[in-house]
């Protein structure tokens, strides 16, 4: 039996070496199956997810390295205040009936926010412009 990984060409094992390793974790599959099931009913279910966690804890799994984002090149997770302001400001509004100096307050940092927001974006957008050739 050639496991997926393998025949997929994921990552080269040699045929011999591939073979050994399937045939071990199906022995090790059959006794772990065995250990769980002389466990008796009651404590099967807890017995068998507690056996896959732990496979999924010990087994090594490769990470695939992404890019290290550059600062200032305005990428999805960067954060701009002018998202925040919005609600700022909305919330000052609504609470400037109630609440008076709080609200105007609320309001007053939320336009701030949405400024340094706007702000943020044009700079952002000159220096891409800026750094471009042509």
């Amino acid at each position: 039996m050639t496991s997926p990984w393998v025949a997929e060409g994921r990552f080269p094992i040699d045929q011999e070496e591939q073979k050994k390793s399937e045939e071990r974790i199906a022995s090790l599959a059959r006794e772990l199956a065995e250990a769980i099931n002389e466990g008796g009913a009651p404590g099967r279910t807890e017995a068998r997810d507690y056996a896959i966690d732990l496979l999924r804890d010990e087994v090594e799994t490769e990470v695939i390295a992404s890019p290290e984002p550059r600062p200032g090149d305005g990428q999805p997770g960067s954060m701009n205040p002018f998202g925040l302001g919005i609600p700022l400001v909305v919330l000052g509004v609504l609470l400037m009936p109630l609440f008076g100096i709080m609200g105007l307050a609320i309001a007053a940092i939320g336009i701030f926010m949405c400024l340094v927001g706007v702000g943020m974006a044009i700079t952002q957008r000159l220096r891409k412009d800026a750094s471009e050739p042509g």
